[in-house]
């Protein structure tokens, strides 16, 4: 192989590289940077006058908005939710799975499931099981407990974010535990 003096690789490098940076620099950095610059101002999004009123959007969200905190408390109890109960659900399934010998491809592809379905399809799903099944389920077999809003009511609706957002993830997380598992060698 022929010596490379060290500018010349650098460049190599530097080419590689440049288009990848190109599209990071374009597409994330400048969106950002220009949300910053945005929220330092009173615009609108429609009239081009954009006056500058410096950290007063940040001081009414943090003094006098309500909806800010109550969605920082809602971020905060989803975030916990999901993180335990999710890798709980996932390493007892990767766990069960993984101690089944003939059945153990049949549970991997079942319990992935949700992540090859496509979103607009587990959407119209969760939302005809929300909206009828659970209710018929109410109605024709005495389950009142089902009996509720679980998309409007705000009380059981994080429920319903909840059941769907387990229902989409638990399979991607249990997918690395059982390749972690496997990666565990036999005594």
């Amino acid at each position: 192989m022929a010596y490379q003096t060290p500018t010349r690789k650098n460049l190599q490098l530097l080419a590689c590289t440049a288009p990848a940076l190109l599209v990071f620099i374009t597409m994330k950095m400048i969106p950002a940077m220009m949300g910053f610059w945005y929220s330092l101002t009173s615009w609108n999004g429609i009239n081009p006058y954009k006056p500058f009123i410096g950290l007063e959007n940040f001081r009414e969200i943090f003094t006098s908005d309500s909806y800010f905190w109550d969605s920082l408390v809602f971020t905060f109890r989803y975030t916990i939710w999901i993180v335990i109960v999710m890798n709980i659900l996932a390493l007892s399934l990767a766990l069960a799975i993984e101690s089944q010998k003939r059945t153990k491809g049949v549970f991997r592809t079942l319990f992935y499931l949700p992540n090859m379905i496509s979103l607009v399809i587990g959407s119209f799903m969760w939302s005809f099981i929300f909206t009828k099944v659970l209710y018929y389920a109410a109605d024709n077999w005495g389950w009142a407990f089902l009996d509720h809003s679980w998309i409007g009511d705000p009380a059981y609706s994080f429920y319903a974010i909840l059941t769907v957002a387990l229902w989409g993830g638990t399979g991607y997380i249990m997918i690395i535990y059982i390749a972690a598992i496997q990666g565990v060698p036999d005594v």
